[in-house]
């Protein structure tokens, strides 16, 4: 397979390593129903105790509004089939537990997903750790 000269050994030597090396990021989003302060550690803690892991390696604010809150199991909550949003969740709140996550090594880094250019600067004004990163979705059928 590789000739036997000195740039095809270093190839192969490079190949094996970096094929031998296991590397997994874990990225995990706070539900929408968490969107709470109180409900943020709640949550992770869970989600590490399911996947058996000590922390992830970022975890998101999946949106910057919550659902209501009415069970752990219950991720859609919806009354007379509308869901039911929380327009009372408190960004600000939510990133200072997010912080608190990262203080407690339960996560390595903060972020934030689905939030727009106000949200982020509202966020930074008060941030003692700021978002690593932003995660936008787009998709063909919203176009």
């Amino acid at each position: 397979m590789f000739r036997s000269n000195p740039r095809n050994v270093m190839q192969t030597n490079i190949f094996t390593k970096v094929a031998s090396m296991q590397i997994i990021l874990c990225l995990l989003q706070l539900p929408m129903i968490a969107n709470n302060r109180k409900l943020v550690k709640k949550f992770l803690a869970q989600s590490l105790k399911n996947l058996k892991l000590s922390y992830v390696d970022l975890y998101l604010i999946h949106f910057p509004v919550g659902f209501v809150y009415h069970s752990p199991e219950e991720y859609f909550p919806k009354k007379d089939g509308i869901v039911q949003l929380d327009f009372s969740t408190d960004i600000l709140e939510v990133w200072k537990a997010m912080e608190a996550q990262v203080d407690s090594n339960r996560t390595r880094f903060i972020g934030l997903s689905n939030f727009n250019r106000e949200q982020i600067s509202r966020i930074l004004k008060v941030a003692r750790i700021p978002p690593v990163n932003l995660q936008v979705g787009n998709f063909l059928s919203f176009l």
